[in-house]
């Protein structure tokens, strides 16, 4: 099974490369960028929210200030590369629709080919049922029915890690938290030490929480750390949680950890968030 899985997540992986990075070039400096415009913009929201409940901004100024900083993250996780001249770029609604749509069929059509060539138990039911398979053909190819079938499988193969990991990221795509949630600590119960896993985990326990990157999801960033401390997710998150106790000079410490993986483009922004979160320390705004 392994075997299979391995060569399914290598033939995914060249297949939405080959397909996305033409189509949104910069993905994934963009994704980091955006990773650390959402922290500062939720440290910002937190010192707002603070300065408010201390009568620092008056009533009627408090929603012009949400609106900015609204608007500073969106400028900030904006398109940072430039068309060429006389190009004429997929508007970034568009092109996140056609990539959101993409990332949604492949793993889908993977998750069939899984089904139907990497469990032969259900090969044999569907062989001996073929028109009742045929009545269903309409919901097949939605990434639901696939992820339903393979949660069937994994409760009849509950060892499967892989199988167990897909399923997790499967309901986020979904935005079926919980779900995921459960599926990732089924993930971790059999590869407890998987710093990917870990640190997704941790991203999607934050989630369910509101956002709250304390207790269990810190404890697994810091696991993830452990196993490995050039993890550029758990770097983020764990900076992101240290900006959300205002603790500046620690998130300085992890983001400076993560700009030393980053790509030059990305790497570039990392250290102009790590500049005005100094600057913010500088002032007396959190913990030095």
């Amino acid at each position: 099974m392994i075997p299979f899985w391995l060569i399914l997540a290598a033939m995914m992986a060249i297949a939405l490369a080959c397909v996305l990075v033409p189509l949104w070039r910069g993905a994934d400096s963009r994704s980091s960028t955006e990773t650390m415009a959402v922290a500062i913009y939720r440290s910002g929201m937190a010192e707002l929210k603070h300065e408010c409940a201390a009568g620092l901004v008056p009533a009627e100024h408090q929603a012009q200030a949400k609106r900015e900083l609204e608007r500073q993250l969106v400028d900030d996780a904006s398109d940072r590369i430039a068309p060429s001249a006389g190009e004429r770029p997929m508007s970034n609604v568009t092109r996140a629709a056609v990539a959101a749509l993409l990332v949604a069929l492949l793993p889908a059509g993977a998750l069939v080919l899984y089904m139907r060539i990497g469990n032969p138990v259900a090969a044999a039911i569907e062989g001996t049922s073929g028109k009742q398979a045929d009545s269903h053909m309409g919901t097949q190819g939605s990434l639901e029915y696939v992820v339903s079938r393979l949660a069937v499988r994994l409760s009849e193969q509950p060892d499967d890690a892989k199988g167990w990991a897909m399923l997790a990221r499967s309901y986020a795509a979904l935005d079926r938290t919980s779900d995921a949630v459960a599926a990732y600590r089924r993930a971790l119960a059999l590869t407890p030490a998987d710093p990917g896993l870990l640190a997704d985990y941790a991203d999607e326990l934050a989630t369910l929480r509101g956002g709250d990157l304390n207790g269990e999801a810190m404890q697994s960033i810091q696991a993830a750390l452990a196993a490995d401390p050039a993890n550029p997710k758990a770097l983020a998150l764990a900076g992101s949680a240290a900006l959300d106790r205002r603790d500046y000079g620690q998130a300085v410490v992890y983001w400076t950890r993560l700009k030393a993986v980053a790509n030059p483009q990305t790497a570039a922004q990392v250290q102009h968030n790590i500049d005005m979160i100094e600057d913010l320390a500088a002032k007396g705004h959190g913990t030095p």
